[in-house]
């Protein structure tokens, strides 16, 4: 079962609109550039694109971890990945316009 704040993004399927803190085992990972993640992102997306009437078809057995949300199902996954993309063309749109790229 998802942790009582993934089932309310799932549910408004966004993120909450604060800063999430990660762990700080993570503070000196390279973070890649805007073209890679453009690039990971396209790719992630068009892989997406092919399996998702699988995922939509499939009935619900078993989940996997999130480190932080408890257990999604495939389709929740799914449904993380969009809005980590969705997080992310918010971000670029802000970053744009603040004029830091």
């Amino acid at each position: 079962m998802a942790a009582p704040e993934a089932v309310k993004m799932f549910l408004n399927n966004e993120f909450p609109d604060i800063k999430i803190v990660g762990s700080p085992s993570t503070d000196n990972t390279r973070q890649p550039s805007k073209e890679e993640l453009v690039e990971h992102f396209m790719n992630l997306r068009a892989q997406l694109e092919v399996i998702e009437d699988d995922f939509l078809r499939a009935p619900s057995r078993g989940k996997t971890r999130h480190p932080g949300l408890k257990y999604f199902s495939a389709l929740e996954w799914l449904k993380f990945s969009e809005m980590h993309l969705r997080q992310k063309i918010r971000l670029d749109l802000y970053l744009k316009q603040s004029g830091i790229y």
